[in-house]
């Protein structure tokens, strides 16, 4: 009887185990932040970039290679000549509004642009040529982080989009003097920015602070970012990075 209490226990808890969400990051082990070189190294080869996104309650993380395509606009970019079509590839971020979609266009070192489209998508014009990586949306104001990190250079700003006299323009909101991956916005309404080398805090008056000076994650590749609770989890390569905004205190997770 003993004996096949125990097997039954153990099917149990092997059942409640492979049960859980692995994609739930309270599932996932807490360690220090890397900082050693071989470590940085070996992760840096990983082959695992992480996206954040929140699920309910809960955050959660995918790998880039699972994260289904969303398609957020109702009709399909058809480009009007080559030059057209050119401009619009890479990495594509979408921002709805009263008139329309603005769409931004990444695409690393070959450039990028910002246009905008009517409801159907017939109509379009190039509102500047920002390198957009994410939309963010402050007090009814549209903001966009843009900006490229390449071999030595790491550039870039917090640009605020807006109407004039019926089209959309883009003006530079605060300069960032380094690229940035990812954004969100706390309790406070401060943007937080995670760049190539540092962590920032943008408040609305402006006002930069540095949470952190010199990130370890040069070679992990940001690639999102989620604020919950006034707690930071910031996607990368190989794990998820977790910021206390209150207490500054920072946390590596990675999934067994």
């Amino acid at each position: 009887m003993r004996r096949f209490l125990i097997i039954i226990s153990t099917i149990f808890s092997s059942t409640h185990c492979s049960s859980q969400d692995t994609t739930n990051l309270k599932n996932w082990k807490t360690y220090q932040v890397p900082t050693d070189n071989d470590t940085l190294t070996h992760y840096n080869w990983s082959n695992n970039d992480w996206i954040v996104f929140s699920k309910g309650n809960d955050i959660h993380a995918r790998l880039m290679g699972q994260m289904p395509f969303v398609n957020e606009l109702p009709f399909k970019i058809e480009p009007l000549d080559e030059k057209e079509k050119y401009k619009m590839r890479g990495k594509r971020s979408v921002l709805k509004v009263d008139d329309g979609y603005l769409v931004g266009f990444w695409k690393g070192e070959w450039g990028g642009c910002l246009f905008w489209f009517n409801n159907d998508g017939k109509q379009r014009y190039q509102v500047s040529g920002d390198m957009i990586v994410q939309f963010l949306k402050r007090n009814n104001k549209y903001y966009a982080i843009e900006g490229l990190a390449h071999l030595s250079m790491s550039d870039g700003s917090v640009i605020e989009i807006e109407k004039a006299n019926g089209k959309w323009t883009t003006k530079e909101y605060v300069r960032l003097h380094f690229a940035p991956y990812a954004a969100d916005i706390d309790s406070k309404n401060n943007f937080i920015i995670v760049t190539s080398d540092n962590l920032l805090s943008v408040d609305t008056n402006k006002k930069v602070d540095t949470l952190i000076t010199e990130g370890f994650w040069g070679g992990l590749y940001p690639t999102s970012m989620v604020i919950k609770r006034d707690v930071a989890f910031v996607g990368m390569r190989h794990g998820v990075f977790r910021f206390y905004l209150p207490t500054k205190k920072q946390e590596w997770l990675m999934r067994d």
